[in-house]
């Protein structure tokens, strides 16, 4: 059947990405197939926002739009409780916003910074566990180790997840 799922994030940034910016937090909304091409493998799209602090006086925010295809495999020991090893691939709209406050400090200067908005490949990869309250809804949490695929370098962070879905038919 089809559901549709609401994930709630954590966002904790890794290596380089981690020096520039700091923790964030966003929210997919996803629309999957379950049992898509066989049993226990779901497909389905996802879409929202994601956002991270800055640790940098020049940055206001930065942000992501993604829009990903995601696939899933369930591993069921239980009736009610199943084991989610899944993928996403995408494309994300990320914009980084240069602070005013910055940017008349520097007018004079040589330096020139503009808002930089750009699409980006952005690929997530995690696991997650599914409790299942009834037969049309479930919750879970899990973790995705996620990559933001810039030009000659990844930007990689971890993304903490809780969700809530229903089936819709």
């Amino acid at each position: 059947g089809w559901h549709i799922s609401l994930h709630g994030f954590y966002l904790q940034p890794l290596g380089s990405m981690g020096d520039v910016f700091g923790p964030g937090y966003g929210g997919l909304i996803g629309v999957t197939r379950y049992h898509t091409l066989f049993s226990n493998f779901n497909v389905g799209i996802r879409t929202g926002y994601l956002t991270f602090d800055t640790k940098h006086d020049a940055y206001d925010t930065y942000f992501m739009l993604p829009l990903l295809v995601h696939i899933e495999y369930m591993i069921m020991p239980f009736s009610k409780f199943y084991i989610n090893l899944h993928v996403s691939a995408g494309a994300s709209y990320n914009s980084l916003d240069i602070s005013d406050d910055f940017t008349n400090k520097v007018a004079g200067s040589s330096i020139i910074l503009k808002d930089n908005a750009v699409i980006q490949p952005l690929v997530m990869a995690g696991i997650s566990a599914t409790f299942v309250i009834s037969k049309s809804m479930q919750i879970s949490a899990g973790c995705n180790y996620s990559s933001i695929l810039e030009e000659g370098r990844r930007l990689d962070f971890l993304a903490f997840q809780f969700a809530a879905g229903v089936r819709i038919f």
